[in-house]
């Protein structure tokens, strides 16, 4: 990881052996909840565990802090070789005051059917399901019961309703609660700062959004979540030192608004609407202290067509501006595949057989699986399409980075890997997929050009299973002409440099970002998605089923979303030359270790600056 940020900057979780993490760090994240679900607040406590007798109970206790949340109880210990403990609102059966003989107790009791254990021995596995009754007890430290249990007993009655009820239950408990808290002033960097505007919002990382207070000053942006589960209490950029405030869709909503700084500091927030995700904007825009880049779209045509710019850093350039962020996993960037070539000996990046034909959407690459979704496409009845896949989704993201990031793709798939005969194994398995598979038409993600490739190795020691033929998954198997994974994407991003691929991407453009992407053009370029996936296909605000919006959500969450449209005219094609290339101011904050920020664990997720090598 030598290169990519320093250790010290790293979470815990990603630096040495699990095992060996202090106990006094935290464990928890909002990556244990359920997609949606609200972390409320969190108590100090001695747990209690089913036992056969009562003394046996008392023997075994644990300290640690009982999570609230919306749908589960979560006991997270303080001895980290026990496992966190998530026991679901649906699941129990009973949950009720332990009366002691002086009336009066600390204690409450939870019987359920079944519960959850996670990070047994603070070890990165898929959860353990137990299926089976538990009777187990909390005391807690510092609070009256009374003060607990009876919020506790609501969200537990709430659970067995429909799932719309339960969300608008859940809604009016956030609402009330949050309705009481007000921006702590005292955590204002300068007391001379003037207030602007105070709002409503949610901080997004990647699949997990948390609500909080949004205070814009004369100085700085703040962001004060409403529970602790932030390493710092508020969250905070200054105004003088941003360089991108960008609008952004969340879930095909116009409500999200990313704030980018020049040294890399990012905060992307969503609002309740968007009128006020309007009005914050237009409040920051208005503050004196703000002097952003104007960078034009087309300035930054011009500058890639005459190789002022590398391919890698006009694609991530336009990935930028068409909504895609690293904060948004369900719009992560994307990238083409761009080698053909993973069974030679050597690459050859002189010989046209070595690419990938980039006028064609993975889709269409092959004849004879083109001729199935045409003939499907004709027997669909209403709204049609080609591919009932997306090219990027969460789950194509995670796929590829199961190694790196492993907590993630646990949240995604409720607690499991996948078979491992379907996980990232095998550089051309996947290749042959992407070509063959009727539901395999994804594309690739920035990290693969992006050296020293770490993502492709097992550094963490995941037991990711044995597959059918009886190999074990560990590190990803490279190309013969790989000799390892910095090796390979050294090489990669040599390819996506090169002649041959320079003076053909702008095709490849034209099916992504351009006039290719949808409508009749897509269909003639056999490029046709699902119209969900599409920006403006549906208006959320007209839906007043609660169960209908949250199909769609989670159709979007699950399949993915196209970027927005930049050109509706055919791009034009790059002059092939020769010269230095200058790095994009936007593309240098861009740059270095894009996994990391994805895994980072501080108080902003951090863009570490560092120049492109743009061929080795």
């Amino acid at each position: 990881m030598a290169g990519w940020c320093r250790q010290e900057e790293l979470p815990c979780t990603l630096v040495g052996p699990r095992r060996h993490r202090s106990v006094s760090v935290e464990r928890f994240s909002l990556l244990l909840l359920e997609f949606g679900e609200i972390y409320f607040e969190d108590y100090s406590c001695i747990y209690y565990p089913n036992a056969s007798t009562e003394s046996e109970s008392i023997d075994r206790k644990e300290r640690g802090r009982l999570k609230v949340c919306s749908r589960s109880l979560i006991f997270d210990a303080l001895d980290h070789a026990y496992p966190i403990l998530k026991i679901a609102l649906r699941d129990c059966k009973k949950i009720e005051r332990r009366q002691q003989q002086s009336g009066t107790s600390s204690s409450f009791v939870v019987v359920c059917s079944q519960y959850t254990e996670m990070l047994e021995g603070n070890i990165v596995s898929p959860h353990k399901f137990v299926r089976t009754e538990m009777r187990c007890q909390f005391s807690l430290s510092y609070i009256s019961v009374d003060e607990v249990l009876p919020q506790i007993q609501t969200l537990q009655r709430a659970s067995r309703l429909l799932k719309a009820e339960h969300q608008k239950l859940v809604n009016s408990i956030v609402q009330e609660r949050h309705s009481k808290v007000s921006f702590n002033v005292s955590w204002l960097e300068d007391l001379y700062e003037e207030t602007v505007v105070e709002l409503l919002g949610e901080r997004v990382t990647p699949l997990v959004t948390n609500p909080g207070r949004i205070m814009l000053t004369s100085s700085r942006i703040y962001f004060q979540p409403y529970n602790n589960v932030e390493v710092e209490p508020v969250l905070k950029l200054q105004l003088s030192e941003l360089k991108y405030v960008t609008k952004r869709r969340y879930l095909l909503r116009h409500v999200g608004l990313e704030c980018l700084c020049g040294s890399g500091e990012c905060m992307f927030l969503v609002l309740p609407s968007p009128r006020e995700r309007n009005r914050l904007h237009e409040a920051i825009m208005a503050q004196p202290q703000v002097s952003l880049s104007q960078d034009s779209l087309e300035e930054a045509t011009l500058n890639w067509l005459r190789g002022d710019m590398s391919n890698y850093q006009y694609l991530m350039l336009l990935n930028f501006l068409s909504d895609r962020s690293f904060n948004d996993i369900m719009q992560y960037p994307v990238m083409p595949w761009v080698v053909a070539d993973y069974t030679s000996s050597s690459l050859d990046l002189k010989h046209p057989a070595t690419f990938r034909d980039l006028s064609k959407p993975i889709g269409a690459l092959n004849d004879e699986r083109l001729a199935f979704f045409k003939e499907r496409y004709e027997q669909m009845r209403g709204t049609k399409f080609l591919y009932g896949t997306h090219y990027s989704a969460p789950g194509y993201v995670l796929y590829y980075l199961v190694r790196a990031a492993p907590e993630y793709l646990l949240c995604l798939q409720n607690g499991k890997f996948d078979q491992p005969n379907r996980l990232f194994h095998k550089i051309s398995r996947t290749w042959e997929n992407v070509n063959t598979d009727h539901a395999d038409v994804k594309e690739l993600i920035p990290e693969f050009y992006q050296p020293p490739g770490d993502f492709l190795l097992n550094l963490q020691n995941l037991d990711l299973g044995v597959r059918s033929d009886g190999v074990r998954v560990n590190d990803v198997i490279l190309p013969p002409w790989a000799k390892s994974a910095e090796d390979f994407t050294t090489k990669l991003q040599a390819a996506l440099e090169c002649d041959y691929v320079s003076s053909h991407l702008h095709h490849w453009i034209d099916l992504v970002f351009g006039y290719k992407q949808r409508g009749e053009e897509a269909l003639k370029a056999d490029n046709l998605f699902h119209y969900l996936t599409y920006e403006g296909s549906f208006n959320p605000e007209f839906i007043r089923d609660p169960e209908e919006l949250a199909a769609i959500e989670l159709q979007i969450k699950e399949f993915g979303q196209t970027p927005k449209q930049l050109f509706t005219q055919p791009h034009p094609r790059k002059i092939v030359v020769n010269k230095q290339l200058k790095l994009h101011p936007l593309t240098a904050m861009m740059s270095g270790s894009i996994l990391m920020r994805l895994l980072i664990a501080v108080p902003l997720q951090k863009v570490h600056a560092e120049t492109l090598s743009v061929l080795r």
